[in-house]
């Protein structure tokens, strides 16, 4: 399966050349500038945020107490998210996508996931490659639909300043170095933020975050998206926040959230989501 954008190459070029040349310009890419939205805080989806339709949490075993994460749809059958939510499961079946704008409720709609991949380059606590697909069994549920993912040939639009909106199931209270802490886990809530840095030779850039709005433990794996004429593209996977120093212990670094975030580019990893998602679907599950 090639991923592309349908219809949009000569638009892309045409808005490269008109908003190069001409900083007042209005742009393709949009943000709402007005919103307060935040994870840690929260606001849930209204009724039409389309992107909600693409957004699910990973579960393990079943249970939220085995752990959350989140994923976007990309097909009927498979979903991006972060390598290290499902690296650590000891196979495949361990993990369910759960199908529910709140994870906590009594009667869920989930899918098991059958077979994962993430790049052969993937270290762990290095954002660089944190980035997997998953395959699931038993099709979309209604209601639901995958997300294009932002193509290479698209990545002049990512630039310092511009906004993605982030999106997860993750805490939205956390102190810092205190892993008890989190409290607020289990609804879809997102969060716009802006690109702090490309990181232009790297798999990863950074966005700005702060203890008010930020994104925090379970939102990982979920995407940071950008809309370009109109629509929802995943130009992200929410690998984490940057750790702080213990000012008791220097040299000790502590979990935290509200500090600088960390997003692994989906259009640098193309050629891996093109190559990944064609395998995965070859197979019979």
């Amino acid at each position: 399966m090639k991923i592309s954008l349908p219809a949009l190459t000569v638009a892309l070029l045409a808005s490269a050349l008109a908003v190069g040349c001409n900083p007042s310009s209005k742009s393709a890419i949009t943000a709402d500038t007005k919103s307060s939205a935040k994870i840690i805080g929260g606001e849930e989806p209204k009724a039409d945020d389309s992107w909600a339709q693409s957004v699910v949490a990973v579960n393990f075993k079943g249970e939220l107490e085995g752990g959350l994460c989140s994923a976007t749809l990309i097909s009927d059958t498979l979903a991006l998210t972060a390598a290290h939510c499902v690296k650590r499961m000891a196979q495949p079946e361990d993990g369910y996508l759960v199908f529910e704008k709140d994870v906590k409720k009594k009667e869920r709609v989930t899918r098991q996931i059958t077979q994962i991949r993430f790049p052969d380059e993937f270290v762990e606590e290095d954002s660089n490659a944190d980035i997997a697909i998953v395959k699931f069994k038993g099709g979309l549920p209604e209601g639901y639909q995958p997300m294009m993912v932002l193509p290479a040939e698209a990545e002049h639009f990512i630039i310092p300043s511009v906004s993605f909106r982030m999106a997860g199931f993750g805490y939205t209270e956390f102190k810092t170095g205190d892993s008890s802490s989190g409290k607020g886990e289990g609804k879809l809530r997102s969060i716009e933020r802006p690109v702090r840095a490309i990181m232009p030779e790297s798999g990863y850039l950074k966005t700005y975050q702060d203890p008010t709005r930020s994104t925090c433990f379970g939102d990982s794996g979920g995407p940071a998206l950008i809309m370009i004429y109109g629509d929802w593209y995943i130009a992200g996977v929410i690998s984490g926040s940057e750790k702080v120093e213990d000012p008791e212990n220097p040299g000790t670094y502590l979990p935290s959230c509200g500090e600088d975030g960390n997003i692994t580019k989906t259009y640098y990893w193309e050629s891996w989501v093109q190559k990944t998602i064609a395998e995965l679907e070859a197979l019979s599950s």
